[in-house]
């Protein structure tokens, strides 16, 4: 609390619900896309904390700046386009032995 310069638990209290009944008459209370969007938002050092606390499951997320902030997301397509030449190979061998089975 000292950080807000609040003196008190019950002060604390009502400036939270003023600033959150501001924010709701502000036109500005839109979406953001780079909060919903997004893995983690701050500062570079933060979101490069958080890719490296996640380990394997971080290693192909995207790190990205947008306004000030830097972002982690998902790809954009992470599977599509890695996996089309083995579904296409699976397919055509499964098939294969569709055929070899039922015909």
């Amino acid at each position: 609390m000292e950080l807000l310069d609040i003196g008190h638990y019950e002060q604390l209290q009502q400036d939270r619900k003023d600033w959150v009944e501001s924010l709701l008459v502000s036109p500005q209370h839109a979406r953001d896309p780079a909060w919903s969007n997004s893995i983690a938002v701050g500062s570079c050092e933060y979101v490069e904390y958080i890719k490296d606390v996640l380990g394997i499951a971080g290693k192909y997320k995207q790190t990205a700046e947008e306004h000030g902030s830097c972002v982690l997301r998902e790809p954009l397509a992470p599977y599509t386009w890695l996996f089309i030449a083995e579904k296409m190979l699976l397919s055509l061998v499964s098939s294969f032995f569709h055929r070899l089975l039922f015909m």
